[in-house]
């Protein structure tokens, strides 16, 4: 059923918001139900009508004032007021879906119809008290909105670190290519991209080498065909263009560009991603002179992708300055005499660390103590915050004026996710699988079809990467403490970071408002952190709580565990949980009525056993128990959790099977790691529905299987989304001599998904493999994509009957296989590129010149038996 018009109106209200993604599920739900099974009265008609006729008025009003780009702290207030009568609609929302189950229709009918009536009067009382404020603010007169501009003056002895990376632009430009190249220089705003090619353009042999057609063009947000090509050309001919039709200004520029000889284009803080508009713009050059040269400074990877496609030179990403680079931008710009002071260079030199590399911040450093001499004076500038540089002379201007657009033209769904990390501290290292399933758990990566929520959530992610909010290393997300500043200042107090180091006098004024909540432990006296655990409480509408400790060793605390009971019984909306590192030592049972709780995380605490009431988190997606080394059991009936999709828990040093009957987890989708036992609800039978599993599996102590239908009945073939899958008996080579024909029916049924890239088979005592490995797919069979199969500990393995068939196979290890005596006789499969066979009964002669299988192992680029390498020969070209 499609959504009603109020329902629609609700999700598009707040799309800058926190909102619109997470009233989605519960609108969707109970809207259903009132179309469908509620009697349609008038008078339920008519308060949805209303509704919807209401938020449209506020949806307009909110609109105009945004578009004023109002900085107003009571605009802020209203808006945010705003935003928090959504979220506790959204709750209330929530509140009657999870009576759906429980209730009868037509109990739900009458609380449903009475709840709308109270919605409408409180939405529409709403909109009453302020409409009058926002319709004076709209009219009110705002600031003249002044467009970025730029140029290519600059004076170079002013420009400080970027002659090494002027360079390396330079060799790009003098590169021996007569097509008109482009280059594009990429970087977060305030890195220096303007003036590293402000510098480019002023060294006297660029110029020279473009006889002075240096052409500068400030393109910014608003892309306009016209406007660019009117600007190109005036650059070109230093005259004012009257023309005003585009293909009149081409001609007159295509007719510039083919009389002036080659030249250097700068398209500078270039924003636009579409590819069309960029093959439009690019169509000029086509008349440009051989060697003629574009260069193109944008904050976005995707549009430097863009522009340097189709054999360009390509992307130059600009890094961050050094700290000693930082130290002298800002002493370029003071007066007083430092050489002297070393008062003021300790001083200096930690407000250049402050800068993180970013050489905007130095200049705003260095003009904010142009005239300043006395140690006071720069120890108070030391201290203050980057988000309140603001007060500074100028300092909002230069920095997060030039920080500022990037965050305000980010589309609605990627606001929700980067004002988010404001909650998080900057020294905190974040996982990028974490912060996913954090972002799924709140609802900002809402369902879009068939697409995985983790697939959006990895796609928002790369979205700021290319935006240059964040960088993403080594599966770790990296943000510039100016970018998380920036962050900070534009959150309102629907978040809140929290230091256990704070006064409760500097809290006690913020609003209870707030949804998102942190708290940083850094004081190793836990009285401390359990003192400001208690100033939370009222906050009580928190949907989400993260707890982080920098304390290498925080004690044991019995009182922390007691708050968070309290935690569990005031804070009913919680959707996502975090007490990494709290060391609380139990968990009480007010947690199961946590109802919406759909992210759990108690890694590294002092929990010895889970409460039998966290069964009843029902909404529970994703649970993570690492390093609870006191942790040895699970709960009873923890099959009940069907909507948990993610566990991670510790097997060397905690529980060492999957709980009883955990093939009711049908929504899993990681399991590392599958004991089989022989006793009922632990059996590899269990595996049978469980479709969602992705990733890899080792499935060990096969031994345990005790009828081969039970291997079947684990439908590994419908397991798609696994990519490896080990397979492990692990009985000894007395017990597995007499099970040779029952391997072999087991395995038989161990069939995985034709997908699967990666397999390894250990403690096999089969005498050969499998049909489904050894003989190629029948005509309507989708072929095998095995890219790399692993054999090791098979004492009976004889025989490889023919592996031709896997095309994709790339790597094949033979590893104390005793009897395999000989390579298949049809060969290896071409795309084999490593064979690596150690003791087995293949024999380093065997391979080697005139043996029995040097033709099989001729043209495979690297073989290794018994750890000597085997020469090879490349294959010939056809």
């Amino acid at each position: 059923m499609a959504l009603p018009a109020v329902v629609t109106t609700a999700l598009e209200l707040t799309g800058g918001g926190f909102i619109s993604s997470a009233l989605q599920p519960p609108f969707q739900k109970l809207a259903n139900y009132i179309f469908s099974r509620i009697e349609r009265t008038k008078d339920t008609g008519d308060k949805l009508r209303k509704l919807e006729r209401t938020l449209l008025k506020i949806q307009s009003l909110i609109d105009q004032l945004e578009g004023k780009h109002s900085t107003s702290k009571a605009c802020r207030l209203l808006i945010e007021d705003f935003k928090g009568v959504l979220l506790d609609s959204d709750d209330f929302l929530n509140e009657i879906c999870h009576q759906l189950p429980k209730d009868g229709p037509s109990s739900l009918g009458i609380l449903t119809r009475d709840k709308v009536g109270l919605t409408v009067k409180d939405v529409t009382d709403f909109f009453n008290e302020l409409e009058g404020y926002f319709i004076s603010e709209v009219t009110k007169p705002g600031p003249p909105q002044v467009p970025r501009g730029s140029s290519s003056f600059i004076d170079p002895s002013s420009v400080i670190g970027l002659e090494e990376k002027k360079k390396n632009i330079k060799l790009l430009l003098a590169a021996d290519d007569k097509n008109t190249t482009v280059i594009s220089i990429v970087g977060m705003a305030g890195i220096g991209k303007t003036t590293l090619v402000q510098l480019v353009c002023n060294d006297p042999e660029v110029i020279g080498w473009f006889n002075e057609r240096i052409w500068w063009v400030c393109v910014s947000w608003e892309y306009d065909l016209i406007q660019i090509t009117k600007s190109i050309l005036e650059a070109a001919t230093s005259s004012v263009c009257t023309l005003s039709n585009l293909d009149s200004i081409i001609r007159q520029l295509k007719k510039v560009m083919m009389e002036r000889g080659r030249f250097l284009l700068v398209l500078d803080d270039m924003w636009n991603e579409s590819l069309s508009h960029w093959r439009e713009l690019k169509l000029l050059f086509s008349s440009a002179a051989p060697g003629s040269r574009v260069l193109v400074t944008t904050q976005r990877k995707t549009v430097s992708s863009i522009v340097t496609t189709d054999g360009d030179l390509g992307c130059f990403p600009l890094t961050t300055l050094t700290k000693e680079d930082c130290w002298e931008i800002i002493k370029k710009n003071l007066k007083t005499e430092v050489h002297n002071r070393e008062d003021l260079k300790a001083i200096g030199l930690e407000l250049a660390e402050k800068c993180k590399g970013l050489p905007l911040a130095a200049k705003v450093i260095g003009d904010a103590l142009h005239l300043k001499s006395e140690e006071v004076e720069w120890d108070a500038l030391l201290k203050c915050p980057p988000w309140d540089w603001r007060h500074l002379p100028e300092g909002e201007n230069q920095v997060y004026r030039v920080l500022k657009p990037s965050y305000v033209h980010l589309p609605a769904y990627l606001t929700r996710c980067f004002v988010y990390f404001s909650i998080i501290p900057q020294s905190q290292k974040v996982k990028v699988e974490d912060l996913i399933q954090i972002w799924a758990a709140e609802g900002f990566t809402g369902a879009q079809g068939a697409r995985r929520i983790e697939d959006i959530g990895m796609e928002y992610l790369k979205e700021l990467c290319s935006r240059s909010f964040i960088q993403i290393l080594s599966g770790e997300i990296k943000m510039n403490d100016f970018i998380h500043d920036l962050a900070t200042s534009v959150s309102t107090n629907l978040c809140l970071r929290l230091e256990d180091t704070m006064s409760a006098r500097s809290t006690s004024f913020l609003s209870q408002n707030v949804r998102y909540l942190s708290l940083l432990c850094q004081s190793d006296e836990s009285d401390v952190c359990t003192a400001k655990l208690k100033e939370l409480y009222r906050y009580q509408k928190l949907r989400t709580f993260m707890f982080f400790s920098h304390v290498n060793q925080l004690a044991t605390n019995l009182s922390m565990s007691d708050i968070f009971q309290k935690f569990f019984e005031i804070f009913k909306w919680l959707r996502v949980l975090k007490l990494t590192g709290s060391r609380i030592h139990k968990l009480s049972g007010p947690i199961g009525k946590l109802k919406r709780l759909r992210y759990l995380d108690l890694s590294d605490t002092k929990i010895a056993k889970l409460p039998q009431e966290i069964v009843n988190l029902l909404a529970l997606e994703t649970l993570r128990l690492q390093k609870c080394t006191e942790l040895k059991e699970w709960p009873k009936n923890f099959e009940k959790l069907v909507k948990l999709r993610h566990l991670h828990f510790d097997r060397q040093c905690q529980m060492c099977s999957m709980p009883k009957n955990f093939g009711k987890l049908t929504s899993l989708e990681n399991l590392t790691t599958v004991e089989v036992e022989s006793e009922k609800g632990y059996g590899i039978e269990e595996l049978q529905n469980m479709n969602c599993l992705r990733g890899s599996i080792e499935i060990k102590n096969l031994e345990n299987v005790l009828d081969a239908k039970n291997a079947e009945d684990a439908m590994l073939g419908k397991k798609q989304y696994l990519h490896r899958v080990k397979l492990q008996w692990d009985e000894t080579r007395d017990q597995i001599l007499e099970k040779n024909l029952f391997h072999q029916r087991v395995m038989s049924g161990l069939e995985p998904h034709y997908r699967l890239k990666e397999l390894e088979v250990k403690g096999y005592c089969g005498s050969i493999l499998s049909n489904w490995i050894d003989n190629p797919p029948s005509a309507n069979a989708p072929t095998r994509q095995i890219e790399k199969l692993v054999l090791s500990s098979c004492p009976q393995l004889r025989k490889l009957s023919s592996i031709c068939h896997l095309t994709s196979l790339k790597t094949l290890e033979i590893l104390d296989c005793p009897k395999l005596n000989s390579l298949p006789e049809r060969g290896l499969p071409s795309s084999l590129v490593t064979l690596n066979i150690s003791e087995s009964g293949i024999s380093r002669r065997q391979c080697e010149d005139g043996g029995s299988m040097r033709e099989t192992v001729r043209f495979i680029l690297d073989v290794h038996i018994n750890g000597h390498k085997i020469p090879t020969e490349r294959l010939p070209r056809l």
